[in-house]
């Protein structure tokens, strides 16, 4: 078996001593599946050496970058072939070896995880934390990692940052007793990444900035090019949310540059569902300046790379996300028909997937609401808003930025029936959840306060409209990069200075015309 793995290309064969190798590798369970399966199976038994090394490369120093990112990789791709799961449950059954069960568990976990289906990715994650009693912290630290990665990837955002923040003070307490870190740069730093991806998805944007800039030190520390590469995906997010679509795409270059670098360097095999987050996220910039044409065709490739490697004949949940991206561009471009066609899709997925996401479900109820908003059917549009708004709590909690557009929608039907007080309601609770979160000087937080605004001019209170104004027009140059931060507040003052004057000399239409022009971009959906 050790010539045989010798015989592997160099890229991906293991660095072990023949001691280490054996402990690893000469088990019965991977003896039986490579005497079962013949030659091809090669590859598949040694995925059991590539996840415990990879777990071990992440304590290892800088120079052994090359092996730990090759076996993380390599792992991931054996997790996509068909029947991975079903050899490893096999081979569960052949030992009573703890340590040997604890990592055919995770192996398994890693599997169902490819497949989209995360509560059995979970279950398996708590069984191999329970039949190894003495599993050294670093194995409880991966299997950890693993489960709450799985937790954000199922929409359960509250729940991953409880885990994620548990492993923190695992680290600093284990940092404490040892008088160094506890877990290599490359494991804090996927604990760091994924904290970014919660606060970001909390609408925390300067705490996400903030885990991601330290992820990202740790990982330049290790070396790993391909992480840096995820990372500046997930970075680019945070910056197009808030308005900066410039900036992320400037971080969409760096991130394909240092893929591309990285994937070379290390000769490594990386599958093409490795794009669907760069192409996700690289549309929705086209889709932010009203490009919905470049927009779509990004997205039905993405969509295209994602049916192409589906497991087992299942969707995984994650392909629903682009079904909602596409009939959100749908919506856009006047196409409401469509737009739900590809709505019912999404669903549709997720009822075959082997899991649901919260997050996702929250999202398809909120642009059904749109389009029943659109077609005038008040009653819907209302249902339809409160059921988006139920599941995005579940997903991230009663304060998370995404809660904030089913209010919207909710604002603008009460508004639409002349019920002014109900619309502002609803607006005055949405600004303070985008004052807590990302701030006023967003694009998030102008669509807010131009509702706000038009509700206080409708509602007869101009002075309130003028100052919801005021902030609105701040954000609309905040997101204009050719506007000084340091002068945005005095040219915003000097519209309303303007607004406020014709006002007061009874031109109070044209005023309102004028403040609603400059910010016209966020009247509408």
């Amino acid at each position: 078996s050790l010539a045989q793995v010798n015989a592997l290309p160099g890229p991906v064969r293991p660095r072990l001593g023949t001691e280490q190798f054996a402990s690893l590798f000469l088990t019965s369970q991977t003896l039986y599946i490579m005497k079962t399966l013949g030659t091809a199976a090669l590859a598949v038994a040694g995925s059991m050496v590539f996840f415990e090394w990879s777990r071990q490369s992440t304590t290892s120093v800088p120079n052994e970058k090359t092996t730990s990112r090759q076996a993380s990789v390599i792992a991931d791709l054996q997790c996509s072939r068909p029947g991975f799961i079903a050899q490893f449950e096999r081979a569960l059954l052949t030992t009573h070896d703890a340590s040997q069960k604890r990592q055919l568990k995770v192996a398994i976990a890693r599997g169902e995880l490819g497949r989209g289906a995360y509560n059995e990715v979970l279950q398996n994650l708590r069984a191999a934390r329970e039949v190894d009693a003495e599993a050294s912290f670093e194995d409880l630290f991966s299997i950890d990692l693993l489960y709450a990665e799985t937790l954000y990837k199922a929409g359960h955002l509250v729940e991953a940052k409880d885990a994620l923040d548990a492993l923190v003070e695992k680290q600093v307490q284990a940092s404490q007793d040892a008088g160094q870190e506890a877990e290599g740069p490359l494991a804090w730093a996927q604990v760091c990444h994924l904290l970014g991806n919660v606060y970001r998805d909390f609408g925390n944007f300067d705490s996400a900035l903030q885990h991601y800039g330290e992820a990202e030190r740790h990982l330049t520390l290790f070396g790993d090019e391909i992480g840096l590469g995820s990372l500046e995906v997930d970075r680019a997010e945070a910056f197009r949310r808030q308005g900066q679509i410039r900036e992320a795409r400037e971080r969409l270059e760096k991130a394909e540059m240092i893929t591309r670098a990285g994937t070379s360097m290390h000769q490594l095999p990386v599958p093409d569902s490795a794009q669907v987050p760069y192409l996700q996220i690289l549309a929705l910039t086209h889709l932010d300046v009203g490009d919905e044409e470049r927009c779509l065709s990004t997205l039905y490739k993405c969509l295209q790379i994602q049916q192409r490697n589906q497991c087992d004949g299942r969707p995984n949940p994650e392909t629903a996300l682009t079904l909602v991206y596409i009939a959100d561009a749908l919506l856009w471009k006047g196409d409401a028909v469509a737009a739900l066609e590809s709505l019912e899709a999404a669903a549709a997925t997720m009822n075959n997937a082997l899991a649901s996401n919260p997050d996702t479900i929250g999202q398809i109820w909120s642009i059904r609401a749109d389009i029943a908003e659109g077609e005038g059917d008040w009653e819907s549009a209302i249902d339809m808003a409160v059921l988006a708004r139920k599941h995005l709590t579940e997903s991230a909690g009663g304060s998370a930025l995404s809660t904030v557009i089913p209010l919207l929608t909710l604002a603008r039907v009460a508004s639409s029936q002349d019920n002014w007080d109900g619309a502002e309601a609803h607006l005055v609770h949405a600004r303070a959840i985008v004052e807590s979160t990302m701030g006023l000087r967003s694009p998030t937080g102008a669509a807010v306060l131009s509702s706000l605004a038009e509700a206080a001019e409708r509602q007869g209170n101009l002075p309130a409209a003028l100052e919801h104004y005021k902030y609105c027009v701040e954000a609309t140059l905040t997101m204009q990069q050719s506007v000084p931060d340091a002068i945005v507040g005095a040219v915003a003052d000097s519209y309303v200075t303007k607004a406020a004057e014709m006002v007061d000399s009874g031109s109070e239409k044209p005023a309102f015309d004028m403040l609603r022009q400059t910010c016209g971009k966020w009247q509408s959906r």
